[in-house]
């Protein structure tokens, strides 16, 4: 089936991108429409990813003590309410 730009923008942007990639004109346009999908589709997350990734939080957060600090002692404050 024929496809037909008759914006000459267009027909710039997209010979621009061919001649960058090294593609033909159906392979830039098929690319880069491609592209724009994938970014634009929902991805499914990798249920195996998913869970390295909490697994590796909860030794990590295991690893990690309680800071025990006042708010005072966190941003500076001496136990005279001034800067240390």
């Amino acid at each position: 089936m024929a496809f037909h730009v008759s914006s000459e923008k267009v027909n710039r942007n997209v010979r621009r991108l061919a001649a960058l990639t090294g593609q033909s004109l159906t392979e830039a346009i098929d690319g880069a429409v491609l592209d724009k999908i994938r970014l634009l589709q929902p991805r499914e997350p990798d249920p195996d990813y998913v869970n390295d990734l909490m697994a590796l939080s909860d030794r990590i957060g295991a690893m990690l003590k309680p800071d025990t600090r006042t708010l005072d002692e966190l941003v500076g404050y001496g136990p005279d309410g001034l800067p240390s």
